[in-house]
């Protein structure tokens, strides 16, 4: 449930080694299309989207333990950041694919609100052999 896009790097590398379009600047829109985040202080940032189907929020739970934690960090020199922002090298306030309190799964956010679609069957167990698009 932890909402991780993962490093830049690695989607660079991906893609120097042939996978094309998935370098990090290719994933970059997907990622901000997908995204509702509902908190404004990572909002601020210019990393994060709302309106997307994914909803993206810290956990309402905060053990007792998290601030001295975060304190700590940050009177020994580390930064407290954005693991999906420009840099994740530190500590963070995770965030989580979760809607008010809940999991916000991607059957939730994608296949719930289109369940109805004449055009579409949901087969559970199903395989897929081939897509045609």
């Amino acid at each position: 449930m932890l909402y991780v896009r993962g490093n830049r790097k690695n989607y660079d590398d991906w893609a120097a080694q042939g996978a094309e379009g998935w370098s990090f600047n290719d994933v970059w829109p997907y990622f901000l299309k997908l995204e509702d985040n509902r908190d404004p202080e990572y909002l601020a940032n210019g990393y994060h989207a709302t309106g997307g189907p994914i909803t993206v929020e810290r956990p309402r739970y905060h053990s007792e333990i998290k601030s001295p934690i975060l304190e700590a960090a940050q009177k020994l020199g580390y930064r407290i950041v954005d693991s999906n922002a420009a840099c994740q090298t530190g500590f963070n306030e995770f965030q989580c694919n979760v809607r008010n309190g809940q999991r916000c799964s991607t059957a939730k956010a994608y296949l719930v609100p289109a369940e109805n679609r004449r055009n579409l069957d949901i087969l559970a167990g199903a395989h897929v052999r081939k897509v045609i698009y």
